[in-house]
């Protein structure tokens, strides 16, 4: 299984696209680490 990064800053947006990421990535081929910058 390969792992998929996330990095965020927190923001709004980063939020939205982090949900969105979440939704649309196969999470049986991938494990999803989302890593806040703030």
């Amino acid at each position: 299984m390969s792992t998929a990064i996330f990095y965020h800053a927190g923001c709004p947006v980063c939020l939205g696209a982090e949900q969105m990421v979440a939704d649309a990535i196969d999470r049986s081929k991938y494990q999803v680490e989302v890593v806040g910058l703030k």
